[in-house]
Parts: structure tokens; C-alpha cells; sequence
């Protein structure tokens, strides 16, 4: 599913969100949980990588406070990455 959908279907970004630092989580082959780095802001304008999810990726959108990207709340996403395995 394209990223702009996910996010439609999820009503989007809310005002405090950071586009610049958006995390996408996927397991890999060893289920080890792998964070890519996007930018949202220019993905939304046509101007960045458009990358596609896949089922049982987590899309996580920090708040633009300091600290609360997925690479410093590891353990928070690879929670979050075990419970979508679980329902997906």
C-alpha cells in the first residue's frame, strides 16, 4: 500500500507530528526489526521517496519534541513491530 494512503486512511498527520523524521518498521528475513528514515513533507509534495508498505510494517510519526524517533524508542517500536506480526 503507498505510504499516502496509510496515511489517509489513518487521518493523516496531526499538527505536532514530525514529517521530517517519519520511521517506517520492517521485520527482516531473521526478524529482526529494521527502521527506515523518510521524509514525509517531501514525500507529500512529489518530491521524496514514496516507499510502499508492506503488511505488518509500522509506520511511526514522532512528535517534533526532541527524542522520539523509533531509533531512540527501540524499544517501544520493537514492541510495536512484535504485536503487528500477531494480528497480521
Amino acid at each position: 500500500m503507498p505510504i499516502t494512503t496509510a496515511l489517509s486512511l489513518a487521518g493523516g498527520v496531526t499538527d505536532d507530528g514530525d514529517k521530517t523524521n517519519v520511521d517506517i518498521v520492517r521485520q527482516d528475513s531473521s526478524g529482526k526489526a529494521v527502521i527506515r528514515t523518510i521524509d514525509l513533507g517531501k514525500t507529500l509534495l512529489g518530491t521524496g521517496a514514496s516507499p510502499r508498505l508492506q503488511q505488518g510494517d509500522v509506520l511511526y510519526i514522532p512528535t517534533r519534541r526532541k527524542g522520539h524517533g523509533a531509533s531512540e524508542s527501540g524499544g517501544i517500536m520493537a514492541g510495536l513491530a512484535a504485536m503487528a506480526r500477531l494480528l497480521f
